[in-house]
Protein backbone atom coordinates (compact mmCIF):
# COMPACT_ATOMS: atom_id res chain seq x y z
CA UNK A 1 0.00 0.00 0.00
CA UNK A 2 1.53 3.34 -0.96
CA UNK A 3 1.30 5.67 1.97
CA UNK A 4 1.77 9.58 2.20
CA UNK A 5 3.29 10.63 5.94
CA UNK A 6 2.24 14.16 6.76
CA UNK A 7 4.21 14.88 9.69
CA UNK A 8 3.62 18.29 12.00
CA UNK A 9 2.65 20.05 14.95
CA UNK A 10 -0.70 21.32 13.78
CA UNK A 11 -0.90 23.55 16.19
CA UNK A 12 -3.45 24.39 14.87
CA UNK A 13 -4.49 22.31 11.98
CA UNK A 14 -5.59 25.07 9.47
CA UNK A 15 -7.14 25.18 6.61
CA UNK A 16 -3.86 24.83 4.57
CA UNK A 17 -3.48 21.31 5.53
CA UNK A 18 -6.76 20.78 4.82
CA UNK A 19 -6.21 22.26 1.28
CA UNK A 20 -2.93 19.78 1.22
CA UNK A 21 -4.54 17.29 2.05
CA UNK A 22 -7.63 17.32 -0.30
CA UNK A 23 -5.34 18.32 -3.05
CA UNK A 24 -3.19 15.59 -3.07
CA UNK A 25 -6.20 12.90 -2.19
CA UNK A 26 -7.68 14.04 -5.93
CA UNK A 27 -4.08 13.31 -7.38
CA UNK A 28 -4.36 9.92 -6.08
CA UNK A 29 -0.67 9.81 -5.34
CA UNK A 30 -1.30 6.97 -2.17
CA UNK A 31 -3.70 4.62 -1.11
CA UNK A 32 -3.66 6.60 2.08
CA UNK A 33 -2.55 9.96 4.09
CA UNK A 34 -1.29 9.12 7.24
CA UNK A 35 -1.17 12.49 9.50
CA UNK A 36 1.62 12.02 11.75
CA UNK A 37 1.07 14.42 15.14
CA UNK A 38 4.93 15.01 16.21
CA UNK A 39 5.23 16.13 19.96
CA UNK A 40 7.61 18.60 18.58
CA UNK A 41 10.14 19.58 16.60
CA UNK A 42 13.44 18.83 17.27
CA UNK A 43 14.04 22.26 15.95
CA UNK A 44 12.08 24.20 17.71
CA UNK A 45 12.53 23.09 20.87
CA UNK A 46 11.77 26.29 22.55
CA UNK A 47 8.84 26.70 21.10
CA UNK A 48 5.98 26.12 23.91
CA UNK A 49 3.29 23.73 22.22
CA UNK A 50 -0.19 22.92 22.87
CA UNK A 51 -1.08 19.80 24.71
CA UNK A 52 -1.36 16.68 22.51
CA UNK A 53 -4.97 16.12 23.24
CA UNK A 54 -5.86 19.44 22.04
CA UNK A 55 -3.88 18.82 18.42
CA UNK A 56 -5.24 14.83 18.39
CA UNK A 57 -9.17 16.31 18.86
CA UNK A 58 -8.49 19.10 16.26
CA UNK A 59 -7.25 16.82 14.02
CA UNK A 60 -9.88 15.13 13.94
CA UNK A 61 -12.41 17.50 13.62
CA UNK A 62 -10.88 18.55 10.67
CA UNK A 63 -10.48 15.06 8.95
CA UNK A 64 -12.92 13.07 11.08
CA UNK A 65 -15.10 12.67 7.54
CA UNK A 66 -12.52 12.22 4.96
CA UNK A 67 -12.02 9.06 3.51
CA UNK A 68 -8.50 7.53 3.42
CA UNK A 69 -6.94 9.55 6.12
CA UNK A 70 -5.48 8.28 9.36
CA UNK A 71 -4.25 10.40 12.08
CA UNK A 72 -1.39 9.04 14.28
CA UNK A 73 0.47 10.09 17.41
CA UNK A 74 3.02 6.98 16.98
CA UNK A 75 5.78 9.52 17.52
CA UNK A 76 4.42 10.14 21.06
CA UNK A 77 5.62 6.48 21.91
CA UNK A 78 9.03 6.72 20.19
CA UNK A 79 11.93 7.83 21.88
CA UNK A 80 12.43 12.06 22.47
CA UNK A 81 13.86 13.77 20.88
CA UNK A 82 11.57 13.02 17.41
CA UNK A 83 13.64 12.20 14.89
CA UNK A 84 12.02 11.54 11.10
CA UNK A 85 14.39 8.83 10.29
CA UNK A 86 13.69 7.18 13.28
CA UNK A 87 9.90 7.14 12.48
CA UNK A 88 10.53 6.61 9.12
CA UNK A 89 12.55 3.45 10.28
CA UNK A 90 10.16 2.22 12.76
CA UNK A 91 7.50 2.01 10.69
CA UNK A 92 8.97 0.49 7.87
CA UNK A 93 9.46 -2.48 10.46
CA UNK A 94 6.33 -2.18 12.22
CA UNK A 95 4.50 -2.16 8.22
CA UNK A 96 6.86 -3.50 5.81
CA UNK A 97 4.47 -4.10 3.27
CA UNK A 98 3.38 -0.48 2.97
CA UNK A 99 5.70 1.75 0.67
CA UNK A 100 6.29 5.33 2.81
CA UNK A 101 6.62 8.52 0.96
CA UNK A 102 6.86 12.12 3.21
CA UNK A 103 4.58 15.32 2.37
CA UNK A 104 6.26 18.81 3.43
CA UNK A 105 6.38 21.89 2.74
CA UNK A 106 9.20 23.93 0.79
CA UNK A 107 9.94 25.51 3.74
CA UNK A 108 11.25 22.07 5.75
CA UNK A 109 12.38 20.36 2.44
CA UNK A 110 14.81 23.39 2.38
CA UNK A 111 16.40 22.89 5.96
CA UNK A 112 16.43 19.33 4.90
CA UNK A 113 20.08 19.07 5.16
CA UNK A 114 20.21 19.80 8.76
CA UNK A 115 17.51 16.44 9.65
CA UNK A 116 19.69 13.52 11.42
CA UNK A 117 20.51 11.22 8.72
CA UNK A 118 19.44 13.23 5.87
CA UNK A 119 21.02 11.47 3.42
CA UNK A 120 19.08 8.23 4.21
CA UNK A 121 16.18 10.04 4.56
CA UNK A 122 16.81 11.69 0.93
CA UNK A 123 17.78 8.24 -0.71
CA UNK A 124 15.19 5.77 0.64
CA UNK A 125 12.07 7.89 0.45
CA UNK A 126 9.93 9.82 -2.13
CA UNK A 127 8.96 13.38 -1.24
CA UNK A 128 6.29 15.19 -2.38
CA UNK A 129 6.70 18.93 -1.84
CA UNK A 130 4.12 21.48 -1.48
CA UNK A 131 4.57 25.54 -1.89
CA UNK A 132 4.76 27.48 1.31
CA UNK A 133 5.44 31.74 0.54
CA UNK A 134 8.92 32.48 0.74
CA UNK A 135 10.47 29.82 0.34
CA UNK A 136 11.51 28.89 -3.28
CA UNK A 137 13.47 25.50 -3.89
CA UNK A 138 15.92 26.02 -5.99
CA UNK A 139 18.76 23.30 -4.56
CA UNK A 140 20.53 20.67 -5.91
CA UNK A 141 18.21 18.20 -4.27
CA UNK A 142 15.67 19.33 -6.03
CA UNK A 143 17.23 17.58 -9.50
CA UNK A 144 16.47 13.81 -7.76
CA UNK A 145 13.72 12.00 -9.38
CA UNK A 146 12.38 11.03 -6.02
CA UNK A 147 11.36 14.49 -5.11
CA UNK A 148 7.87 15.68 -6.86
CA UNK A 149 7.24 19.06 -6.43
CA UNK A 150 3.30 19.54 -6.17
CA UNK A 151 2.13 22.51 -8.20
CA UNK A 152 -0.51 23.74 -5.50
CA UNK A 153 -1.74 27.14 -4.42
CA UNK A 154 1.16 28.22 -2.01
CA UNK A 155 -0.38 28.38 1.44
CA UNK A 156 -0.06 32.13 2.54
CA UNK A 157 -0.39 31.85 6.20
CA UNK A 158 1.03 29.33 8.89
CA UNK A 159 -0.33 28.02 12.12
CA UNK A 160 1.91 30.69 14.25
CA UNK A 161 0.49 33.42 12.42
CA UNK A 162 -2.95 31.96 13.51
CA UNK A 163 -1.97 31.60 17.18
CA UNK A 164 -0.87 35.02 17.25
CA UNK A 165 -4.30 36.36 15.47
CA UNK A 166 -6.07 34.41 18.25
CA UNK A 167 -4.44 35.62 20.79
CA UNK A 168 -4.48 39.31 20.00
CA UNK A 169 -8.12 38.63 19.51
CA UNK A 170 -8.68 38.35 16.01
CA UNK A 171 -11.04 36.77 14.20
CA UNK A 172 -9.23 33.46 12.46
CA UNK A 173 -12.57 32.35 10.38
CA UNK A 174 -11.05 32.49 7.29
CA UNK A 175 -8.14 30.15 8.48
CA UNK A 176 -9.34 27.31 10.55
CA UNK A 177 -12.65 24.88 10.22
CA UNK A 178 -15.40 25.89 12.32
CA UNK A 179 -15.45 22.99 14.55
CA UNK A 180 -11.88 23.60 15.35
CA UNK A 181 -12.37 27.40 15.96
CA UNK A 182 -15.27 26.63 18.33
CA UNK A 183 -13.02 24.15 20.23
CA UNK A 184 -9.98 27.09 20.28
CA UNK A 185 -12.16 29.60 22.11
CA UNK A 186 -14.53 26.68 24.25
CA UNK A 187 -10.99 25.48 25.41
CA UNK A 188 -9.09 28.69 25.51
CA UNK A 189 -6.06 27.41 24.09
CA UNK A 190 -4.34 30.23 22.67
Amino acid sequence: MEIGLFFGSFDPVHLGHEMIVSNILKKKYFNQIWIILSPQSPHKTSQIISKKEDRLCMLNKTFNNTKNIFISNVEFELQKPNYTIDTMLYLKKKFPNHVFSLIMGSDNFLKIHTWKNYKDIINNYKFYVYPRKGHDVTTNLSQKENIIFLDFPTIQFSSKLIRLGISKKNNMKDYLTKPVLEYILLKKIY
